[in-house]
């Protein structure tokens, strides 16, 4: 039976035991069952496939990439930049089909490489189940200007006609969700335009959506909620975690106290965790110095020993070619040398690995030979507009055929 050491579990402190496949597996799956908004169920199959491939000898080659997408699989949801599930799916089709690899894809993994720290995905996490059950407010403070609001807009007259002439012109039922949510179209962050912006009025959901998103507007909400009564949901101070950072938003009928309404404590640990530093720009090049010395320090120290150099003699080596004080201590040397590995190990380079493994020229060659005889692949457009005739209704799949036919489409 395979026998390997568990050196990724994501956030999850291990002990870096032996264990089999199954048995790495089953803490994996134990591990994702802790993490907040139904994770689990969201990633187990592709947690499966992953962790399938990685241990298939034929995959053995593509192993990086399979690991990197597993542990991905494993971090708090909140962290995700991208979407790893159908990043894997991809991954697998592309293998299972014995298809080679392409560059581009190589180099979107490569420029995964980097887990947020443990300590970042354990807040995170903590954090998570919270806003699961309902609280809100582990950025910030209760805001009495919220509840003031609140009670006012929702006896509000006006507000309640509006929704009123809504409910006359739209079968509201259509798009409530589960929970009995209606949400608006969404804002994007630095506010760039997303396809929700684009105004369309051609069929009823679009036209009730552009409503509803100006009702929202205009009374600073971010839905309705309708179970046994209609209730506008006000926007309330929110802080909410990105893959990039904190993204803040602040009503516009709301003046808030920075130092009262925000927990700035709990979201500095956080940015902490994740690796801010409170430096200024004369100690962030210091740092920078430090580390150029180091990385120094470590090849001179890999010549050294290929030149046989051993003890005091390595030492001197290492000083004279640094042009280092010639007092200075050894255990300042290993110290440095120290600094280094842990520099190296972060960007690759440690020699742990086969740094042509995240190469994508490494695999161009053969990509560029496989694409000549590779069948032809359906354009992205193509796909989309198949799959908008699929949806069209058999009186329009009439009118379109009949408007091909008259060679419209020249």
């Amino acid at each position: 039976m395979e026998i390997f050491v568990v050196n990724n579990l994501s956030m999850a402190k291990q002990p870096k035991l032996q264990l089999t496949p199954d048995e790495e597996f089953a803490e994996l799956c134990a591990f994702v069952a802790t993490l907040a908004f139904n994770q689990q169920k969201k990633v187990s199959a592709m947690l499966r496939e992953m962790h399938c491939l990685y241990h298939t000898p034929e995959y053995a080659r593509y192993r990086p990439f399979l690991k990197l997408i597993r542990g991905w699989l494993v971090v708090p949801f909140s962290l995700w930049g991208r979407d790893f599930i159908n990043m894997g799916k991809y991954l697998a089709e592309q293998l299972r089909a014995g298809n080679p690899l392409s560059p581009r894809f190589v180099l979107v993994m490569r420029l995964l490489r980097e887990y947020p720290p443990e300590a970042a995905q354990l807040l995170v996490a903590m954090h998570e189940h919270d806003v699961q059950k309902g609280k809100y407010d582990g950025w910030t403070r209760k805001n009495k200007k919220f509840l003031a609001y609140e009670k006012r807009i929702q006896n509000n007259p006006e507000l309640l006609k509006e929704w009123a002439l809504i409910k006359e012109e739209f079968d509201i039922t259509l798009y409530r969700n589960p929970a009995g949510i209606i949400r608006r179209y969404i804002f994007c962050e630095r506010n760039f335009k997303n396809a929700d912006w684009e105004f369309k009025f051609d069929d009823d959901e679009e036209q009730f959506y552009e409503a509803f998103t100006d009702f929202c507007l205009k009374w600073n909400l971010w839905c309705m909620e309708c179970l046994e009564q209609d209730t506008p949901m006000l926007l309330k101070l929110t802080i909410n975690l990105l893959p990039i950072g904190f993204m803040i938003v602040i009503p516009d009928y709301m003046l808030v106290d920075g130092g009262r309404d925000i927990r700035w404590k709990k979201i500095t640990d956080v940015l902490v965790a994740l690796g801010a530093i409170r430096l200024d720009a004369r100690r962030l090049a210091n740092l920078e110095d430090a580390e150029a010395e180091a990385l120094g320090i470590d090849a001179a120290n890999e010549r050294a020993l290929a030149d046989g150099k051993e003890g005091k003699e390595r030492i001197e080596y290492i000083i004279r070619e640094m042009n280092l004080a010639s007092k200075t201590d050894s255990r300042v040397i290993r110290r440095r040398l120290a600094e280094a590995k842990k520099i190296l190990k972060k960007r690759g380079q440690d020699g742990s690995e086969d740094p042509s493994v995240w190469d994508p020229r490494s695999y161009r060659a053969e990509y560029q030979e496989w694409q000549k005889t590779a069948p032809p692949k359906e354009s992205v457009k193509l796909a989309k507009a198949k799959a908008r005739v699929a949806s069209l209704t058999p009186e329009d799949k009439a009118e379109l055929i009949k408007w091909l036919g008259d060679g419209s489409l020249n």
